[in-house]
Order: structure tokens, then C-alpha cells, then sequence
């Protein structure tokens, strides 16, 4: 069997890397989004991780379009069945040509894998096999550090209770919504740190705006005096071994996501977990008894806050580890890829 993962093998986000790493034991691999435009190789599986990274993140225009229109035709009359992985609902950037971009890939395919059962009670594709493949772990990026000298290498004390959230902030809702709860249930050693803010992120350049920097930097002293910090950069995987580790409970603070890839990263960390209980999100949180929250929802969000201390107590952290190495190591994932492209093939 021949395969094109028409996605970054080096992406920080090793998602696709861990699949790949495994899968390419197996069958003939080629894992590169250039290869998507210029191979012509004959390929068994065409596999779309994201479509926008088709196009290297950026806005598509009609031309784009019409292009990946030919590739697809391409492939398909080489012999190729074509896949999609449903990591989300929505394109990142929802417009016209987003919509168009994503209608395009979806009326092509003959496969699609969905990473839970609401994508796949919800958004199934006509005419296409939908499969059930869950989240691959992110065990490889584990490394365990003693709790309290974490706490101290982030700048925390040793003994705060630490909620984070990691990965990109969408809108500044997402961080209102959980600053807003977390005000609500906070002690005195209590802490909540937002990775990657947009509420309060850093302008580049304050030359000549004294008053705003003042501005800025009273703003930041104001949420550390409540507990609260901001992060204002992606966390390099090094980095995110201390800040994990450091972490009590990891907060998804998401408002309209189908999918989020920090769960599966608190889980393979052994971490508590809250979360809103939407798409695919909440199916394994509310499984492995994890706090869920409503969205925008004060009381709801503050409760789940305040109810995941008893449930680090009670040590889920460690069941939603020890799920995470039975059923979402790669090799489970991968053999399930396995069968549902010979599945495509037959």
C-alpha cells in the first residue's frame, strides 16, 4: 500500500508525526504537503489532515480552489481514495471561499474519519465510508518532573493549585469566561494561568507610547494580585513538560471547537481535566468522569471549576492516563488506520 499524508511531518503539533512514524512501518509513505501538489506518483490513499494547510495556512482565493479541484480529480483517476480527517467543523477562517475550500475536499472524498461520535453522528459525509478513529496520545512528549519544582521553574510556589489552559486562544471570550469563573471560586493559593492570551497580549512595540505601557503593565499587576497570568507565546514542547507537570487541572476553555487535541496532551500527563461539553470534547471528559462546563455559562463553568479539586483528589488524572495508554497509543491508532484503508480499498 502506497499513502500520501498530505500534512507536516515536523509540525509542532505532532499529531500527524506520531501517526506517520508508525504507520511508514508498514506501507510505502510519503508525509508532505508539497508532495499533495508536485508528486505523481501512484498513491493507494490520499490522506487531507486539514485542508488549509493545502494552501500553507493561508486565505484561499478562487484560483486555489480550482486547483485543488484538479488535484483531487487527479488523484482520483490515478486509482486513489481520497481521506479526510475531521479536525473540525468549521474552516479556521470562517468565509465564503473557507466554506468553499472545505466543501471541495468533502465532495471528493471517499473516507472520513471522525475523532468522536458526535462528529460522527453529526457530520457524517454522504457517499463516503465514515469511521470512528479516536485521538492519538501524545505519550513521547511525556516526561515526568517533580510537581513542586515545576510549580517553582514557571515562577509559581510550590504550593499554588494551579489551573491552566494551554493552546491557541480563539477569542477573547474563551479567556473571559474562565477568568470570570475562576474569580468566582478562588482561594488564597489558588492560581490560573492562560497560555497564548489575547486579552492580554503584549503590543509589539511601546517606543513612544508610555501611557500605554503604563496602562499595560498596572492591567497585568491588577490579574496577578487575583491569581491570575498570562503566557504571551505558543509553548515550545520542551516547555510544556514543566508547565503541565506544574498544572493541577487543565482547562479547555473552548467555546465552539469540535475537537482539542489538550485533552488528549492532559490525558497522556495524567492531568484532571475540565472542559466544555461540546462536540467531540466532552464524549471522553464526562467517560472518564472529568468536570464539563456550558460555554459562556458563569455558574456552570465556576461549578466545574470548583468540583475538579475533589476529582484531583480522588486521582482521575491517573484514570484518564492510564485510558490514554491502552486505547490512544499510536499503535492501536495506527492498526485502526490500517484496517479503514484496506476497508477503502476493497
Amino acid at each position: 500500500m502506497t499513502i500520501l499524508i498530505a500534512s507536516d511531518y515536523n509540525s509542532q503539533n505532532t499529531y500527524v508525526n506520531s501517526i506517520a512514524s508508525v504507520l511508514k512501518e508498514s506501507c510505502k509513505l510519503i508525509c508532505d504537503v508539497n508532495a499533495f501538489w508536485d508528486s505523481n506518483i501512484k498513491f493507494d490513499i490520499v490522506h487531507i489532515q486539514w485542508p488549509e494547510e493545502l494552501f500553507n495556512w493561508l486565505l484561499v482565493n478562487e484560483d486555489a480552489i480550482k486547483k485543488l479541484k484538479e488535484r483531487l480529480v487527479f488523484f482520483k483517476n490515478m486509482g486513489a481514495k481520497i481521506v479526510l480527517t475531521r479536525h473540525n467543523e468549521k474552516p479556521h477562517k470562517i468565509n465564503d471561499l473557507g466554506n468553499k475550500l472545505y466543501e471541495t475536499v468533502l465532495n471528493a472524498v471517499d473516507g472520513v474519519i471522525h475523532l468522536g461520535n458526535y462528529s460522527l453522528n453529526h457530520l457524517k459525509t454522504e457517499n463516503a465510508l465514515n469511521v470512528l478513529i479516536p485521538h492519538v496520545n501524545y505519550n513521547h512528549l511525556v516526561e515526568a518532573f517533580n510537581e513542586s519544582k515545576a510549580k517553582q521553574h514557571i515562577g509559581f510556589s510550590k504550593d499554588a493549585f494551579i489551573y491552566m489552559t494551554f493552546g491557541a486562544i480563539r477569542n477573547i471570550e474563551e479567556e473571559l469566561q474562565i477568568i470570570e469563573a475562576f474569580n468566582t471560586i478562588k482561594t488564597k493559593k489558588d492560581r490560573l494561568f492562560i497560555n497564548n492570551t489575547l486579552l492580554m497580549r503584549r503590543k509589539e512595540n511601546y517606543k513612544g507610547k508610555t501611557i500605554l505601557y503604563l496602562k499595560h503593565l498596572t492591567k497585568t499587576w491588577l490579574y496577578i494580585l487575583k491569581g491570575i497570568k498570562f503566557g504571551q507565546q505558543r509553548l515550545s514542547n520542551n516547555e510544556l513538560k514543566y508547565y503541565f507537570n506544574a498544572s493541577n487541572v487543565v482547562v479547555i476553555p473552548r467555546i465552539g471547537t469540535l475537537n482539542s487535541g489538550v485533552v488528549f496532551m492532559a490525558m497522556s500527563f495524567g492531568k484532571t481535566i475540565v472542559g466544555p461539553n461540546i462536540g467531540n470534547i466532552s464524549e471522553l471528559l464526562k467517560q472518564l468522569q472529568n468536570p464539563t462546563f456550558t460555554p459562556l455559562d458563569n455558574l456552570s463553568i465556576s461549578q466545574a471549576l470548583f468540583s475538579s479539586k475533589d476529582v484531583q483528589r480522588r486521582n482521575i488524572g491517573k484514570e484518564n492516563k492510564k485510558y490514554s495508554d491502552q486505547y490512544l497509543a499510536p499503535r492501536v491508532i495506527v492498526k485502526m488506520h490500517l484496517k479503514f484503508y484496506n476497508s477503502l480499498l476493497k
